[in-house]
């Protein structure tokens, strides 16, 4: 369940917890709106002052998730690229053939056998060292 920065507000305003599920960029964003919305009650901050310091916490909000999503994207990439080298040289080491050979080299270092072969060529090997 994604919360909108509307409902993490309102949520915040009303002294309502937020879901379990929330993540702490939507925690964070809830402690500083209820921290202003305190504030703006016992006058210790103006209305003016919690309006411009609630749009600059929204703003880090939004980067913050940004960047928070492409962290978690990263890390599943990782633990995605984790799982398929062990499946690979778990199939090479119960039966070492020359297709889990390849299997496991592909996924290691991203290289197809047919670009391997084709970088492996005589000719592409002139080029190099002229």
């Amino acid at each position: 369940m994604q919360l909108s920065p509307e409902e993490i507000c309102r949520l915040a305003y009303a002294e309502k917890p937020l879901p379990s599920e929330a993540t702490v960029v939507d925690r964070s964003l809830y402690a500083e709106v209820r921290r202003l919305y305190d504030a703006w009650s016992i006058s210790k901050m103006t209305k003016e002052a919690c309006a411009s310091a609630k749009t600059a916490a929204l703003f880090q909000y939004r980067k913050d998730a940004f960047d928070y999503d492409r962290l978690l994207e990263a890390a599943q990439a990782g633990a995605a690229l984790y799982r398929d080298i062990d499946a690979a040289v778990t199939a090479y080491t119960l039966c070492p053939s020359r297709e889990n050979a390849d299997r496991m080299i592909e996924v290691i270092y991203h290289v197809k056998k047919k670009q391997a072969q084709d970088f492996l060529k005589p000719e592409n090997n002139k080029e190099e060292s002229a």
